[in-house]
């Protein structure tokens, strides 16, 4: 096949050429001459496509995402783009909302398993209470303040001794400044309370994440480690992935006959041992293939007599047996 010229463009094909007559070459000096590339696939040029380049501008347009000018508008740039846009959106949504709304939210999405009365509680204990006590700004303020407050220490067991302890800090004119740093002291430890408690479910999110990565791991060797061939063992990690397994557990749920051989399957399962012994299948198969085996036998025998046996056409006036005779 005639390899097309990379200067195709420049000649007139419809005009005849004489090939015979020289021809003068013009050289352009100081200028790289273009050479084909041998490998096209590779060339980062290639993999443009104008419509991802489209939908890329209509979401920076939208306000939707940030511009970027070194993204290219590949297939799979801007799937990896749009893989991460869902979260990126919803962090954005979420940081345009109060401190106490975004704490919040992340408490839920952390602890799914949340209760409303553990959430009622987390809400009063760390919003509703510390947010109803204002600070005090006067000195009879700071004296309602402070007076419970002390008379609950060890150090202040009666009403008189609190009483004097308040009357000369108001005379020495720190009465208001010592119940503004209780009121601060008290805010802050409300907040690293909260915060520590937030710590505390992150924590043990990230460890149930970790615990199921490592059984998700230990599944995979298990695999690879039984006796099937690769096929198999194919099969049966991809009916382990979540999707696939949830997928197939709503089939299976909608089949009686499925349901029936599923349950089948649990009545083999040992939980002393946590796993499921197939022994008795196995003899049961066995057993099964025995039986047919010996109906198979039986069959035989009884042809290989039928075969010997034949009628007596000469002797029709007599019983039902003296109408067969046996050969030889």
């Amino acid at each position: 096949m005639e390899k097309k010229s990379l200067f195709e463009d420049l000649i007139g094909f419809d005009e005849p050429v004489n090939l015979e007559e020289p021809v003068e070459k013009e050289v352009i000096e100081d200028e790289p001459q273009e050479t084909p590339d041998n490998n096209l696939e590779d060339s980062p040029e290639e993999e443009i496509d104008d419509r991802v380049k489209v939908l890329y501008d209509i979401l920076v347009e939208s306000n939707i995402i940030p511009e970027d000018e070194e993204f290219q508008p590949t297939v799979e740039n801007f799937e990896t783009l749009v893989a991460d846009l869902p979260e990126q959106m919803f962090a954005q949504a979420v940081s345009t909302l109060p401190d106490f709304a975004q704490e919040l939210l992340q408490l839920s999405f952390q602890k799914p398993d949340l209760s409303v009365q553990d959430f009622a509680e987390f809400f009063d204990t760390y919003y509703l209470r510390p947010s109803s006590i204002e600070a005090p700004t006067t000195d009879d303020e700071a004296y309602e303040f402070l007076k419970p407050l002390i008379m609950q220490t060890k150090l202040f067991p009666t009403e008189e001794k609190a009483t004097r302890y308040l009357d000369d800090l108001l005379q020495d004119g720190l009465l208001l400044e010592k119940a503004q740093e209780v009121y601060n002291d008290q805010q802050q430890l409300v907040q690293q309370e909260k915060q520590e408690q937030l710590e505390l479910v992150r924590q043990q999110k990230l460890q149930e994440e970790q615990q199921r990565v490592q059984f998700y791991e230990q599944l995979y060797d298990t695999v690879q480690s039984l006796d099937w061939d690769q096929a198999r063992k194919q099969a049966v990690l991809e009916n382990l992935k979540p999707d696939e397994a949830a997928r197939k557990n709503d089939l299976i749920s909608k089949s009686p006959k499925a349901l029936a051989q599923l349950a089948d399957i649990y009545s083999y399962f040992d939980e002393a041992k946590g796993e499921f012994d197939f022994s008795e299948l196995g003899i049961r198969k066995v057993s099964q293939k025995v039986k047919t085996s010996k109906d198979n036998i039986e069959r035989d025998k009884i042809s290989s007599h039928l075969s010997k046996i034949k009628t007596n056409p000469k002797d029709p006036g007599g019983s039902f047996w003296s109408s067969f005779k046996q050969t030889n």
